[in-house]
């Protein structure tokens, strides 16, 4: 590809003329594909090659902070949903989105250096929704359609499902023609057409929908993406906390109700390489960490854990707890954390200093706020929230003591008995406790 040939140039040289011929021609191919959509039809091809265009276009413009940057970025996040199109099973669905898991977060740091961090929640919240999260826009999405144009809800939901079906029929048919040795092309290909056939009148018939339904008054954002404007009542019970980590950078991104910006607060003591670190250092105190058996109770070595969660609260969460402003402890906020990247398998819950000169409140998250988690802020939007009666809550508790290749949990049976007397009626709990291993 001439864009590589001229970017080696550029490293062997350091002419700044390849560079920008480079992203030149990396522009003009992302354009001269935008109209092949038979890669999107068929999850193959072209979209693919756009895709990896856009993120070659990306990295040459980040040598020499190009001002097509942040253009770059948005081409391949709106690629995404095309490379895990609802046409393709959901495991094919998440390999693909595995291919580009960083675009997004790199794109969010993008636009904090250009000083955008509303376009930063925008794309932070587009990424986490393409695949599961699109299923959740559905469901809230689905109930308003079917109110005022049930027809067009009904149809939508057929070839939603159609489309899901067709993608596990695919990988099947797929899987037959790569396994058989008896003349798989003549037996084989009839069907890997048919299939693709199909994948192709469904794709095509659902976005023709799609976009009958976005001529309907009131419809006309219907599954896009949302805007920042949007995206804030979604923190109507609480401040909403986006923890981003980047190669290049680390931020947290606070969305209030109330406030028609984003607070932005620079992490600049924690790197991307140190949250994987902290990511590494719990999975091994998780298998080997030394533990001190009581009876029935299980204490964790203090220490190691104090050396592991107060950087999570030094570097991450004080900064955070201080930009909001709550100097008291014991006053309890409600607030969401929604952690992208290594970010996620980090306990932001348990933040704090642990050493004993430290045991007065307000050195531990959990002296100032209560958390939560969430994947998206979508989840949170007040057309996704249901309040049921207290007559009709249910709740259903599943222990499951021991585990393959682990340790026994010793408190399950009684965490599940005290839940059992205090949360509901018995009548509306169900619990169950296993005693042998689910795996």
């Amino acid at each position: 590809m001439l864009s590589v040939q001229l970017l080696k140039q550029f490293e062997r040289h350091g002419d700044l003329a390849d560079l920008q011929r480079a992203i030149t021609v990396l522009q003009q191919l992302v354009r001269s594909m935008s109209d092949w959509d038979d890669g999107y039809r068929e999850g193959l091809g072209p979209i693919s090659v756009r895709f990896r265009a856009s993120r070659n276009w990306i990295l040459c413009a980040r040598r020499i902070r190009h001002p097509s940057l942040l253009r770059a970025h948005s081409i391949a996040i709106n690629l995404l949903p095309q490379l895990a199109w609802i046409g393709l099973s959901l495991a094919h669905r998440y390999a693909e989105l595995k291919r580009g898991a960083d675009v997004v977060r790199e794109a969010a740091a993008a636009a904090l250096d250009s000083g955008f961090p509303e376009l930063a929640v925008e794309w932070l919240e587009q990424g986490r929704s393409i695949v599961w999260g699109e299923l959740l826009q559905l469901r809230g999405s689905y109930e308003q359609l079917s109110s005022a144009h049930p027809d067009h809800a009904r149809r939508l939901r057929e070839l939603s499902a159609a489309l899901d079906d067709a993608g596990a029929t695919r990988e099947k048919a797929l899987s037959t023609f790569s396994e058989s040795t008896d003349d798989p092309i003549h037996r084989a290909t009839p069907t890997l057409q048919q299939v693709a056939d199909t994948h192709r009148t469904l794709a095509i018939e659902r976005d023709k929908l799609l976009q009958d339904i976005r001529r309907l008054p009131g419809f006309n954002q219907f599954l896009l993406p949302k805007a920042f404007s949007q995206l804030r009542a979604s923190a109507h019970s609480g401040p909403v906390v986006v923890l981003n980590a980047a190669e290049r950078r680390c931020d947290a991104l606070i969305v209030l109700a109330n406030m028609d910006h984003v607070i932005h607060v620079p992490l600049p003591n924690f790197t991307f390489q140190r949250s994987t670190d902290l990511q590494s250092i719990l999975k091994s105190f998780l298998r080997d960490a030394l533990v001190e058996r009581t009876g029935q109770i299980e204490r964790w070595d203090r220490g190691t854990w104090e050396s592991f969660l107060s950087p999570l609260w030094k570097c991450v969460v004080e900064p955070v707890i201080d930009a909001l402003a709550f100097s008291t402890p014991g006053d309890l906020s409600r607030i969401f954390w929604c952690p992208t990247g290594p970010f996620v398998f980090l306990p932001i819950h348990a933040a704090g200093l642990y050493d004993a000169k430290y045991s007065a409140p307000g050195h531990k998250v959990f002296d100032f706020v209560v958390s939560s988690y969430v994947p998206t802020l979508s989840v949170l939007a007040p057309s996704n929230i249901r309040v049921a009666h207290s007559s009709d809550l249910r709740l259903l508790l599943v222990g499951q003591p021991p585990s393959d290749g682990l340790n026994h949990l010793q408190g399950v049976a009684h965490e599940l008995e005290d839940i059992n007397t205090h949360a509901l009626p018995s009548s509306n709990l169900l619990s169950a406790l296993s005693r042998k291993s689910l795996g």
